[in-house]
């Protein structure tokens, strides 16, 4: 029904659909008045009595309110005030008061519905914050140990592109000479392990998957004993065995890959990691696995009768060293790369250390540190 009948100005913003408009479609304003709704624009009037009036919402997240009626088949309107919800000849209609109780109720629904689904997204993030390691070390132990050393032996090609690896056949035998007994006493053996010194002053050393040990020559020049280069050696055979640095890696391809290994080919994930095997000279380990390494090291050591106490005196030489400004830990993944955390370690390992009055018999080396420094800095520093 259109007519050109004047509307109050104390009105809603609106619209109207109906192929009575000109274009279909128009903008307006909706008034109410005691019996009916008016939507009026500069082209068309049209009024919906109250009585029979539909309304309910809808468009994108409820937020628009729409206006039908039987009688006008032919015309919708709507607003995105919700304001008209409150007019008070709307409300204080009894047969009007069900629907607009409806649409509260609707968007108290959508509003918990919303707010169930926040705490359920974070329930489920957190879950999967708690998952992704036990997933991880699930599928790193699905992974070949084979594969593990092509995915170490291709980092160490990575570590030869920029470092220069000795090859020396005495160093080797020193070096083969002292990890031997170490080596031979380390349950279930994963592989067999590769010690590699590295012309580097940097005070570091680091595990590869697959066995690989790197030590620096920084490092070995500035230790007093053997027991304490073997608490290096022992710390950084455990994460290879830990696969500390396998999970690192594994753990950094997304959780929507690791979680489709699960559940496919393993031999996709091991192409994928290879691509990535630069990250495993970069890494640092988290504070969780220094101590797992630590703890595990020197069971390796005491296993082996190999004064464990090597371990503690190397940490406190470097805490001593860096506390002088004698030397600066590098930033790469390292075994000191959890400084700010050392004391804790070191008043942890002196717990694990034999009662004073209990004498243990701590195998001898018939080779000395000086004399592996000296051949170090004599004869392949030149």
């Amino acid at each position: 029904m259109l007519n050109n009948k004047k509307i109050d100005t104390n009105a809603y913003q609106g619209t109207a659909i109906s192929k009575h408009l000109i274009k279909g479609k128009g903008a307006g304003r909706i008034s109410i008045h005691a019996n009916v709704l008016i939507f009026h624009n500069k082209d068309a009037s049209v009024e919906f009595p109250l009585v029979g009036l539909n309304i309910t919402s809808g468009g994108a997240s409820n937020r628009l309110i729409f206006f039908k009626h039987d009688s006008l088949p032919d015309w919708t309107l709507y607003t995105s005030d919700k304001q008209i919800l409150k007019n008070e000849i709307l409300s204080q209609r009894f047969y009007l008061k069900g629907q607009i109780s409806l649409i509260h109720k609707q968007k108290y629904i959508k509003c918990t519905f919303y707010t169930f689904g926040l705490i359920l997204l974070i329930c489920l993030l957190w879950g999967v914050l708690l998952l992704k390691e036990p997933i991880c070390i699930s599928i790193a132990k699905q992974i070949p140990p084979i594969m593990e050393e092509k995915l170490g032996h291709t980092a160490l090609l990575e570590l030869q592109l920029s470092k220069n690896i000795i090859e020396n056949e005495k160093l080797n035998h020193y070096m083969t000479s002292i990890t031997e007994r170490l080596f031979e006493h380390i349950p279930d053996k994963r592989f067999e392990y590769k010690i590699f010194v590295v012309s580097d002053p940097a005070i570091n050393a680091f595990a590869l998957p697959g066995g690989y040990i790197v030590c620096n020559t920084g490092l070995i020049t500035i230790l007093d004993s053997i027991e304490e280069l073997l608490g290096v050696i022992a710390h950084e055979t455990a994460h290879c065995n830990l696969q500390h640095g396998l999970r690192n890696i594994i753990s950094s391809v997304g959780f929507y890959v690791i979680i489709s290994t699960l559940f496919s080919d393993i031999n996709s994930l091991i192409s994928i990691l290879i691509d990535k095997s630069q990250m495993l000279l970069e890494m640092k380990y988290s504070k969780d696995y220094e101590r797992q390494a630590d703890n595990t090291g020197w069971q390796y050591m005491e296993q082996a009768n190999i004064n464990p106490k090597g371990m503690i005196d190397c940490f406190e030489k470097m805490m001593e060293l860096e506390k002088n400004n004698l030397v600066k830990m590098p930033d790469s993944m390292n075994f000191l790369s959890t400084h700010p955390l050392m004391k804790e370690r070191i008043d942890y390992l002196q717990k694990k250390l034999p009662m004073k009055d209990q004498h243990v018999d701590y195998i001898d080396f018939n080779i000395t540190m000086k004399e592996i420094q000296k051949f170090i800095r004599t004869d392949l520093e030149k």
